[in-house]
């Protein structure tokens, strides 16, 4: 509930960004998360060679991309598998989070973001993603069949002022400790 008290007091915008390479973030997100869940059933794929940056505070990120798992961990059987890719254009970069879950109705998609159907469904998860979002002057797009799964896209402004020197891929599983230091809450938001 923190980040919509956030939302709803316009910190957004106020939060202090950085500039940060999204295949490094994004690959750490689903590591983090494949281990929380004991089982890999979240994948990632860059689409392009070349890396991508986005000035942002890692924190909205990370809570973006952390809702969207967890919609679709609900959404999603036994069996089921979540996608996570990244790929640019336009000067933008585009974040698809798509799973085989139960999908939604038409009628349910209209309302997805709105914030008053969001309290009283399952939770505020894809309102918070649109308005972080929106505030990064970015889009979402939100494809969905019913019993088939869900695709949210993202596109966010890339950004064209940055070190390369500074990224540096590791295979360890640490997500940005200064914004989880408590795992134990990490966990219980994937889980579920």
């Amino acid at each position: 509930m923190d980040l919509y008290i956030k939302i709803k007091n316009n910190q957004i915008n106020n939060s202090k960004k950085s500039i940060i390479c999204v295949q490094k973030e994004l690959r750490q997100i689903v590591d983090i998360s494949n281990k929380i869940l004991d089982k890999k059933i979240i994948f990632f794929q860059s689409k392009i060679d070349k890396l991508v940056f986005i000035n942002i505070d890692l924190q909205w990120l990370s809570a973006v991309i952390f809702n969207l798992i967890n919609n679709s961990l609900k959404a999603i059987k036994e069996d089921g598998n979540i996608y996570i890719t990244v790929d640019e254009e336009d000067d933008k970069c585009i974040i698809s989070v798509k799973d085989n879950g139960t999908g939604m109705t038409a009628e349910m998609l209209e309302k997805v973001t709105n914030e008053s159907y969001s309290k009283s469904s399952a939770g505020i998860g894809l309102y918070i993603v649109n308005e972080i979002v929106k505030a990064l002057n970015g889009e979402i797009c939100i494809e969905s069949n019913f019993q088939q799964g869900t695709e949210v896209v993202l596109k966010i402004p890339t950004s064209k002022n940055y070190d390369t020197n500074n990224v540096k891929f590791e295979n360890n599983t640490m997500v940005n400790d200064m914004y989880y230091n408590n795992m134990s809450d990490l966990h219980a938001f994937l889980k579920g």
